[in-house]
């Protein structure tokens, strides 16, 4: 059975929803859908450009000479809670991945992270491993100490917070690897569809382990 995707709309934090019906009827419906892609869009592309809108908006709205007190609190306000991300960034691990989750690996999962994130929120991604092989030596490269990359195919996908996943069909742990092979999740996570299989069929970014399943 497939898992029904609930509307961004639903996650829009209470305060900001309350912020925007003290704006203009003609500029609600804008500004409620520009906030939920700012703020709940798992797409980083889709939070800037909300942001742009939501930019465009106040500013129309502050041109107006009637613009009431109460509005201008609000858009102080409502600015402030996107500049933290509206409490929906990627901070918190995602779930531990199911049997139906395409990242899911057979052979063990592990999630990972860049420790402190460039781009503001700290960014996680599970990554299965199918192979029993390839699994007892990232275990193996991780308890001793000397795991550096982990790898594989870029999968694009809108299910998870990232927008994509490694292949777990061809995940690879190694100490080092070739630098004309490494990255990192910010800049996958900025523009997937460049890492694509294609003339490089696998990338690599640093493996700061946070779970082991």
């Amino acid at each position: 059975m497939e898992r029904a995707e609930p509307s961004r709309h639903q996650f829009l934090p209470r305060e900001a929803a309350a912020l925007i019906c003290l704006f203009p009827v003609w500029t609600r419906r804008t500004l409620l859908v520009a906030v939920s892609e700012s703020c709940c869009s798992p797409a980083k592309g889709n939070r800037l450009t909300g942001a742009k809108v939501i930019g465009a908006c106040l500013n129309t709205v502050c041109c107006s000479n009637a613009m009431p007190r109460a509005m201008r609190i609000a858009i102080t306000i409502l600015l402030l809670l996107l500049s933290t991300g509206c409490g929906s960034s990627n901070q918190h691990p995602p779930p531990v991945p199911v049997s139906g989750d395409p990242w899911f690996g057979a052979a063990g999962n592990v999630l990972i992270s860049e420790g402190a994130d460039r781009d503001g929120p700290k960014d996680f991604l599970w990554i299965g491993f199918n192979s029993q092989t390839e699994w007892q030596n990232f275990l193996s490269l991780n308890q001793n100490q000397t795991l550096g990359w982990i790898g594989g195919p870029v999968i694009l996908t809108s299910n998870n917070s990232m927008g994509f996943y490694f292949d777990p069909s061809q995940t690879i742990a190694a100490e080092v690897t070739a630098e004309g092979l490494q990255t990192s999740l910010d800049q996958i996570e900025a523009n997937a569809s460049k890492f694509v299989p294609g003339l490089i069929s696998r990338w690599y970014v640093p493996a700061i382990v946070e779970q082991v399943r």
